[in-house]
């Protein structure tokens, strides 16, 4: 009935809110809550762990939009200086200058956050995309979307 989806979904809604508003995230006990609101809400282990995987992406990774007038300069302080990388946790950013010796600037602090963030995909994960029926489909044979979550 959808119900396990939207309570995900609130629930991430709910932790990221408080992860905004500098107040500790109690994924568990927040799920419980939701689920003794009514039944059924987040009703997997793959729900579960999906808001445990979101809540992470947000904190290591905040908000990464900017306004048109200020892009500009983030470009140019980004080029230049690895903790301008605004999206990145300045934790984050701390140890892994630390340990790139001041040699990365902030977009490649940035873009080495995002490849540890998102996992490689194997070919096996991809092998529908491969099957003769399905490569018709693809304008590059060797750029296929995941086969399940």
């Amino acid at each position: 009935d959808g119900a396990g989806r939207t309570g995900t979904y609130i629930c991430i809604d709910i932790e990221i809110s408080k992860v905004e508003n500098g107040k500790p995230v109690d994924i568990l006990q927040q799920t419980l809550a939701l689920r003794k609101a009514r039944s059924g809400l987040v009703g997997n282990m793959h729900q579960y762990r999906f808001i445990y995987e979101t809540i992470c992406s947000f904190i290591t990774c905040r908000p990464t939009t900017i306004k048109a007038f200020e892009f500009a300069q983030l470009v140019e302080r980004m080029s230049s200086d690895a903790a301008a990388a605004s999206s990145t946790n300045a934790a984050i950013i701390s140890a892994k200058k630390k340990a790139a010796k001041f040699t990365q600037n902030g977009f490649q602090l940035e873009f080495a956050n995002l490849t540890a963030i998102v996992k490689s995909l194997s070919v096996g994960e991809c092998a529908g995309g491969h099957r003769a029926e399905n490569r018709w489909k693809s304008r590059d044979v060797m750029v296929q979307p995941r086969q399940s979550l």
